[in-house]
């Protein structure tokens, strides 16, 4: 059977979290991406951050779709994070619909570190302002739902304050990934203070 190249991207934003070459299917509605995303995955998005351990991700909050045959497959595979889905009117990750993918460039994550110690949010440091009103942007940190915020108005920055519930141990390490549409992914394994 010929095979095809698949992207598993983030359902909030289309950002590519993953690609995997698999016998092509035919996708033609929600229903077949979900299966395929099941086959694929499972129940969980396993996304390796540090030395060992994993970053996972709910199934519910990722899609899969089938990357249109004409695109440079090489630069999207060496450079994953760095693409996003080409979303229009009604597309949607894992509507069944073949996609095509571009690069996510209109801004770069320069730093991710905690605030405060013991840490009470994690701040994403950006190479240019965002403008005048915040943008979404996700945090998925390690044991948790992707938190949402939004990047700070007329700053080059997104912060995203931690559940005060959850206890953080000094000297561990966490894992973490910021996403948002128009930026490359961004990986963080961090050291709490």
């Amino acid at each position: 059977m010929p095979s095809a190249l698949y992207g598993i991207s983030f359902t909030d934003t289309g950002n590519l979290l993953a690609v995997c070459s698999f016998e092509k299917q035919t996708l033609t509605k929600k229903e077949d991406a979900d299966a395929l995303l099941k086959k694929l995955i499972g129940d969980k998005l396993q996304i390796a951050i540090g030395d060992v351990g994993v970053l996972e991700i709910s199934a519910t909050r990722v899609a899969a779709d089938l990357i249109d045959a004409k695109q440079d497959f090489e630069r999207v595979v060496s450079n994953v994070y760095g693409y996003r889905l080409k979303l229009g009117g009604n597309d949607k990750p894992g509507d069944g619909n073949d996609k095509v993918v571009e690069p996510a460039k209109s801004n770069f994550v320069t730093n991710i570190k905690f605030n405060g110690s013991p840490a009470t949010e994690v701040q994403v440091d950006l190479k240019e302002q965002e403008g005048p009103f915040g943008k979404d942007a996700f945090l998925v940190f390690e044991g948790l739902d992707p938190i949402k915020g939004k990047t700070t108005p007329n700053a080059k920055d997104a912060k995203f304050p931690l559940d005060p519930t959850l206890v953080l141990k000094s000297g561990e390490f966490y894992r973490m990934l910021f996403i948002k549409d128009d930026v490359p992914v961004s990986a963080a394994f961090l050291k709490a203070p």
